[in-house]
């Protein structure tokens, strides 16, 4: 006997490879519906839009949201990437209308906190160090210092870009592809998700999430490099003494610190050029100072 217009879908502990238990996987533009093996005129459908709805089994097919998923590979690497960009600092703006930047909201140093956009305004919270290993990016907001991270290691759609603790974990790894018109799209190492502006909206505070890529103007970035990073934290007036620390960044160079109490200052040396500085106060975040072949201070 055939099923009613809409019948509940349950669970069977037990796969027994019966035609119920089988979906065919058909392509539509906003992800796939789900053919079932015995009813090959209905799709699984959700009953509502609502948190907890049940499935259902229904017909006919309707092109409804409520009849399309997303299918999730659990086992996805994204492939590594060119060195699209070299190494340094850089501003990200969105393509969307008004060209809103890639922001930590209130310049927070807490773990944890989403990303969103926001208008231009030139601070730390918007400038971000990228450095490229082994075909992946890495991304740290410098306001911070930390990473950008897939919130809570997860693979659906619309998951939180926030930032975190540097772990190396391939959640804090990103693909740069450049695009033909020029601007550039960040994919998740982690789930081959697409960092997104939700809703494409240009709103002040609006959230950037993690979806599939698409090709939309939500998901198309221009990186714009940093020659000099003014201080909004703290005036550095005594140095004390350098001395040589080990390399620990991927960029590669020689390595010095200040050692006056209180303060850390990190720089990368080519030459008599800086690449990079980095300053931490006591009691302050960490940001930085010149970067880009400023002289040695």
């Amino acid at each position: 006997m055939s099923p009613l217009a809409q019948d509940t879908v349950g669970a069977f502990p037990i796969y027994t490879g019966a035609a119920t238990q089988r979906w065919r996987a058909v392509k539509n533009a906003e992800g796939y519906s789900l053919v079932n093996g015995a009813y090959p005129d209905k799709v699984l459908a959700s009953s509502s839009s609502a948190q907890g709805a049940t499935f259902v089994l229904t017909s006919p097919v309707s092109g409804s949201v409520l009849q399309k998923f997303n299918l999730i590979n659990l086992n996805h690497i994204e492939p590594a990437g060119q060195q699209v960009v070299p190494d340094g600092i850089y501003q990200i703006n969105s393509t969307l209308s008004g060209t809103p930047r890639l922001d930590v909201p209130g310049a927070a140093t807490t773990a944890g906190t989403q990303l969103s956009i926001y208008a231009a305004n030139d601070t730390l919270a918007q400038k971000y160090h990228l450095t490229f290993k082994d075909g992946y990016y890495q991304l740290r907001p410098l306001c911070s210092d930390l990473c950008l991270d897939v919130s809570g290691g997860a693979r659906f759609p619309a998951t939180p870009a926030v930032q975190s603790a540097p772990t190396g974990s391939s959640s804090q790894q990103w693909v740069i592809r450049r695009n033909d018109d020029g601007s550039y799209t960040f994919i998740s190492k982690y789930n081959g998700l697409a960092l997104d502006v939700a809703g494409a909206s240009t709103a002040n505070g609006t959230k950037v999430n993690l979806y599939p890529s698409h090709g939309g103007a939500n998901q198309k970035w221009n990186i714009t490099p940093v020659t000099k990073v003014e201080s909004d934290i703290a005036t550095i007036t005594k140095r004390g003494s350098w001395v040589a620390c080990a390399n620990t960044q991927a960029s590669g160079g020689s390595y010095l610190r200040s050692e006056y109490p209180g303060s850390e200052m990190r720089f990368a040396v080519t030459g008599s050029k800086v690449s990079f500085i980095g300053i931490k106060c006591a009691g302050h975040g960490s940001f930085e100072v010149y970067v880009d072949e400023a002289p040695i201070p």
